[in-house]
């Protein structure tokens, strides 16, 4: 995680030694200058800088921290950091506070002043560094990209704002507050908590309940507290899971952070080594500085997800139309084709052109083949973004019992071995067209081979070493191997130059299952890949299916 860097522009050696040393202790990182122009040479290495704590005044030079504050501004104008006033004069002298407002200074600390008389002031300063340094992440050119993202991979728009908050908002959390934080995310009936420390011991109930306990007070401006001597709900008797959850989070401080059409936000701070007066003071803080750009990206990210499922949806439909037309397209040329040889038989025109009607009957299939599957897709439901999980043995097992043995009457026992299991991310009827495809021309194989024996055709399933993709090798280890040149138009659509085998020719007629099967892994985001060559010997052919796995394993 990136570290959060302060700038501390302070000419009196104790207060900004102080002021440093108090960042320190809180994991911020700090660079210190006593003028503007020390100032002026840090930032000069330092391309990333989150808050700027300035003084006002500095002896020996007539420059003032606004004049400095100005020009690091203009220099940074893309993704200036917060500005925080750190000075002996008060900000009721008219010229001060007018460039406090032009430097767009968020908040202006008088020195040596103690906030409410309890706190000293260099905790409070760095109260408030830690609260800019988390508005200014949330403020980054990059998060329009980030949130883009998350609309775009999330399933629904609940999962969106989940994922925003995992993802997005829980970074920052965690980088700059460290894993003492809690957010409590409720839709509808259900409340999600995030928390980089474990939450084990609370159950959803009582979380729904602590969310709704802090909710109830919507428009105070004092942090709810969990104490075990007061009811932490408006009401006589205090409900029995707040009391149990009171003894290790007692002192831990919620605001209300955001709601947003069905979902709300609740950001709690533990008190950890901290006492409850600090703890509720940041809080406090994280509710005056992030309630406005939580609640925009949270609205942001709903809007963005709903263009992308419109788009999702668009595109659907325009396949639909497209699967339904190339369909049709297939079958009709098909009975065509048909229609041709049979006319040519009746006339006894077919005995001359053998080779060539074979290849036509071949290509026929195959357009009839793939009108039948994009016929297939076209009136199937679609699926939704949420896919089920497709165990791979299992599936490949089914398609040759099923599918394959019955129509190439290959029922001998042994001749598909399947080794090893793995789970894959995929529409299962689409996995099980890509699966027929592959097996269905390793099965022609084995029937024109003398060859064919046990194990014949071998399927090893296994993850992948990413993690993240599951590979199904399927190998046929009894026909001659193709030349290569032909294999290289497997995952073409057509191919017209012809083979000296016969055999090959017809084959070859039947290459667009293989088409259909790599563009079926495409869709689902993995890839169909020919191995042949890595087999020793002459004989034999090797697929490598890749899909997505079913979960990070």
């Amino acid at each position: 995680m990136a570290q959060k860097t302060v700038l501390i522009v302070e000419d009196e050696a104790v207060m900004r030694g102080n002021l440093q040393h108090s960042l320190r202790d809180e994991g911020i990182r700090t660079i210190a200058a006593a003028s503007p122009d020390e100032a002026r040479a840090a930032v000069k290495e330092e391309p990333n800088i989150d808050v700027v704590v300035l003084d006002i005044r500095f002896a020996g030079t007539s420059e003032t921290g606004f004049d400095f504050g100005f020009q690091l501004r203009n220099d940074r104008y893309q993704w200036p950091p917060e500005f925080l006033i750190h000075s002996a004069f008060a900000y009721e002298q008219v010229d001060y506070f007018q460039a406090a407002l032009k430097l767009e200074a968020v908040a202006y600390l008088k020195k040596g002043e103690s906030e409410g008389g309890t706190l000293p002031r260099l905790d409070v300063v760095a109260q408030h560094v830690r609260a800019l340094a988390l508005r200014r992440g949330m403020r980054g050119p990059e998060m329009a990209g980030v949130l883009q993202k998350v609309a775009r991979i999330s399933a629904s728009c609940d999962d969106a704002i989940e994922r925003f908050c995992r993802e997005v908002l829980c970074h920052e959390l965690e980088t700059t507050l460290g894993p003492g934080y809690v957010l409590l995310l409720t839709r509808g009936q259900g409340t999600v908590a995030f928390s980089g420390e474990s939450l084990e011991h609370i159950s959803r109930a009582t979380l729904q309940q602590l969310q709704s306990a802090v909710h109830a007070r919507l428009g105070s401006t004092e942090p709810f507290i969990i104490s075990r001597d007061a009811a932490p709900v408006p009401s006589v008797h205090q409900p029995a899971p707040l009391q149990r959850i009171a003894f290790p989070m007692e002192g831990a401080a919620f605001i209300e952070l955001g709601e947003v059409k069905s979902a709300r936000l609740t950001l709690g701070l533990l008190p950890g080594e901290h006492s409850a007066r600090h703890v509720k003071e940041q809080v406090k803080l994280l509710d005056r500085y992030l309630q406005k750009p939580v609640i925009a990206h949270l609205l942001e990210v709903t809007d963005r997800w709903a263009e992308v499922d419109l788009q999702r949806r668009f595109e659907i439909q325009k396949r639909e139309v497209l699967l339904e037309a190339t369909s049709n397209f297939c079958l009709h040329q098909a009975e065509e084709i048909h229609y041709a040889l049979r006319n040519a038989q009746d006339a006894g025109e077919a005995e001359d052109l053998l080779a060539q009607v074979n290849m036509l009957k071949a290509i026929a299939a195959e357009m009839r083949d793939a009108g039948e599957i994009l016929s297939y897709f076209a009136h199937s439901a679609q699926p939704e973004h949420t896919q089920p999980d497709v165990e791979m043995a299992s599936l490949v097992e089914q398609v040759w019992l099923e599918e394959v043995a019955p129509v190439l009457q290959l029922s001998e026992p042994g001749i598909l071995t399947v080794a090893g299991r793995c789970v894959a991310s995929d529409w299962p009827a689409r996995t099980e067209r890509a699966v027929s495809q592959i097996l269905g021309w390793m099965g022609r194989r084995v029937t024109r081979s003398p060859e064919k024996r046990a194990g014949s055709v071998s399927v090893r399933c296994l993850l992948a070493d990413d993690g993240h993709h599951v590979q199904v090798v399927f190998e046929e280890h009894c026909s001659r191997r193709l030349p290569q040149r032909l294999r290289k138009s497997f995952f073409e659509p057509f191919y017209t130059q012809s083979s000296s085998d016969p055999g090959d020719t017809i084959d070859g007629g039947r290459r667009l299952g293989l088409y259909l099967a790599n563009t079926l892994a495409g869709l689902a985001g993995g890839k169909l890949e020919d191995q042949s060559d890595v087999m020793t010997g002459a004989l034999g052919h090797r697929f490598l299916l890749e899909l997505p796995a079913a979960a990070p394993m």
